[in-house]
């Protein structure tokens, strides 16, 4: 067993259930409102991870691990599920000297087409000086 589940209590009251799978380098994580949902659900994701890692041809696109995933692939979902929940003035703000150039900086210099699993804390301290 590679998954641990915890009891969120909201402010109204509600009690949710979030399950967290970690197993080979993959991490996948859900919040459900039944216990029980979410023990399923912790099972058949690791059973899900143990089937990709042994029987890679089975593995569908939205499950590839993280070593798949491009710069350019990371920081376009970073755009459309991140920036978008951003108050309006901000998500402007990030658009037009903010968020958006820091992140097309980034591409620009570590490139595109790098695989994410390959960046390290030196690539960025070593970009990073180089603007300072």
């Amino acid at each position: 067993m590679s998954y641990d589940i915890t009891a969120n209590i909201k402010k109204n009251g509600q009690t949710t259930y979030t399950a967290r799978v970690r197993k080979n380098g993959v991490a996948k994580t859900a919040t459900f409102k039944r216990k029980s949902d979410c023990n399923e659900w912790a099972i058949m994701t690791e059973q899900k991870i143990l089937e990709s890692i042994h029987l890679p041809h089975r593995m569908i696109e939205e499950e590839k691990p993280i070593e798949n995933h491009t710069l350019i692939e990371a920081i376009e979902r970073y755009k459309k599920t991140v920036l978008i929940h951003k108050a309006k003035a901000t998500q402007i703000a990030a658009t037009q000297i903010g968020e958006t150039c820091h992140l097309n900086h980034w591409i620009n210099s570590l490139g595109k087409d790098l695989d994410i699993s390959k960046i390290t804390p030196a690539h960025l301290n070593q970009k990073r000086d180089q603007i300072l």
